[in-house]
């Protein structure tokens, strides 16, 4: 998954990712793709509540 979120920044892989990393327990590297994804959500003029919710129980 990390190559794929390397090569193309692309909201929907982000979130998947995010939510993968944090069901793995690795909080570092959720709370790093969740605002990665965050900002492209905003730059893809998507909604991302459910990571602004996420980053909080961070």
């Amino acid at each position: 998954m990390k190559e794929v979120t390397d090569q193309e920044s692309n909201y929907t892989y982000l979130d998947a990712y995010a939510y993968l990393m944090y069901k793995s327990g690795n909080r570092t590297a959720t709370k790093r793709i969740t605002n990665l994804a965050i900002e492209t959500a905003k730059k893809e003029n998507k909604s991302a509540i459910t990571l602004e919710k996420l980053i909080k129980t961070l």
